[in-house]
Parts: C-alpha cells; sequence; structure tokens
C-alpha cells in the first residue's frame, strides 16, 4: 500500500498485476489514511476474500471464463475489437476485474477492485506472546507491568482490538480489566501499590474486534511472574 490511495499491487506470473483497491461508500478512491480500510488486516481479508472464491491473479489472467463462471450474476463486458472478456463487475459481491490487453507490449493486465464493505468471514487474530515484568519495591512501591501482543494471520500488529483479562493475586482474588491495543498491537495493563509478595497471573479472557475472531488455540492466554 502507498501514497494517498488504498491499493495495493501483486505480480502476475508472465507479467501484469493484480491491484486490490478499496473504494468508500460514496464510490471514490478510498484514503490510505482511512482507518476503515486502511489497516493490514482489512487489506489481507480483501485479498483471502478473493482468493477464497478461487479468482486468483492467474485464474483471471488466463481463464476469465472460470471467473464469470465463479459470478453467474456478474455483468461482463467483451472487448468490442477482439471480443476477449474485459470486464467482469458484480456489485452485489463487492468486485469488479479489468483485463486491459496492451498492443505495445503484448501484455494482459488484470485490475481487481474490492468495494466496500469488505469481507463477511472473520479475520484471524492470534497472541504470539503476553510480557509481564515487575519494577519498584516494597509493598506501596511494587508495579506489575503486562503487555498483551495481538497480530493478524500475517503476523502484522493489529491496533483497536478490545482485549478483556484478569489479574489472579497471590491471595486467590482477582480482577477483571480492559484495554485496547495500540499501533504496535500491544494492550497495556498495569498493578502498582499495595502488591505483596507472590506470583501475579494475567489471563486472557476474550479479544473483540469487529469482522475478527481469536484463535484461542493459536494464542499465548495467560502468563505469570513472581514478585519479590
Amino acid at each position: 500500500m502507498s501514497g494517498d490511495l488504498a491499493s495495493c499491487a501483486y505480480p502476475v506470473e508472465g507479467g501484469g498485476q493484480v491491484s486490490v483497491r478499496y473504494r468508500g461508500a460514496d464510490g471514490g478512491n478510498a484514503s490510505a489514511s482511512d482507518g476503515d480500510v486502511a489497516h493490514s488486516i482489512r487489506w489481507y481479508s480483501g485479498v483471502q476474500w478473493i482468493t477464497s472464491q478461487g479468482v486468483d491473479a492467474q485464474l483471471a489472467l488466463d481463464s476469465p471464463q472460470d471467473v464469470i463462471a465463479a459470478y453467474p450474476d456478474a455483468q461482463v463486458t467483451n472487448n468490442a475489437l477482439t471480443g476477449d472478456v474485459y470486464r467482469i463487475a458484480d456489485a452485489a459481491q463487492g468486485i469488479d476485474i479489468v483485463r486491459a490487453f496492451d498492443v505495445y507490449s503484448g501484455r494482459t493486465t488484470v485490475h481487481m477492485t474490492i468495494f466496500s464493505p469488505v469481507v463477511d468471514v472473520p479475520v484471524t487474530l492470534v497472541i504470539p506472546d503476553i510480557e509481564l515484568s515487575a519494577s519498584g519495591s516494597g509493598y506501596r512501591g511494587r508495579v506489575v507491568d503486562g503487555a498483551v501482543q495481538v497480530q493478524d494471520a500475517l503476523g502484522q500488529s493489529v491496533a483497536g482490538a478490545s482485549v478483556q483479562a484478569s489479574w489472579n493475586f497471590p491471595d486467590g482474588t482477582t480482577r477483571e480489566v480492559l484495554a485496547v491495543t495500540q499501533d504496535d498491537g500491544a494492550a497495556q495493563f498495569q498493578l502498582d501499590g499495595g502488591l505483596r509478595r507472590g506470583l501475579y497471573t494475567l489471563e486472557v479472557s476474550s479479544v473483540e474486534l469487529d469482522g475478527a475472531a481469536l484463535d484461542a488455540s493459536a494464542s499465548e492466554l495467560l502468563a505469570t511472574i513472581r514478585v519479590r
């Protein structure tokens, strides 16, 4: 993704490229600064959605009839001179595929446009690590800091996810806490003042983000530290 236009290009074997672009609700090109479309997991979702429909770069380039079969309600436009498929558009499915032939290079370039809203399938989130650290001394001076890292399936940091967790204290009591991941993908939690010696555990119960779901089986959900 580059510049002010929310777009990303993928190479096609043999020449050409697939350009995935998001469009805003008004039909214009969405800005890369638009939080609704610019985040990496939404880019991944768009590409994942296309490929899950069987419409990858090579298929759109070599076998447009197969693409048409995958979208039976699509509007198909043929090149007036060659008769080849020029455009496959399905507004209901939110996809627009243009196959543009360059007479000078002899190559066909495929452009795919994904319209917002992007996809209905959930994006996978994982927690690769929970970091705990202790500092200070004395009953009122001890501090425990916790950082829960949230990433998408590509290993990219995810901002804006609500992380619900609980602190487990040495005496067996618990405290429910909530934090939101920042640009670095970390949700910060802190305990300070009145901390006794012993084991402290931070345990994540859920991570919430629109269009996303936590893969608990692939995540680190708790971490423990001994405070001295």
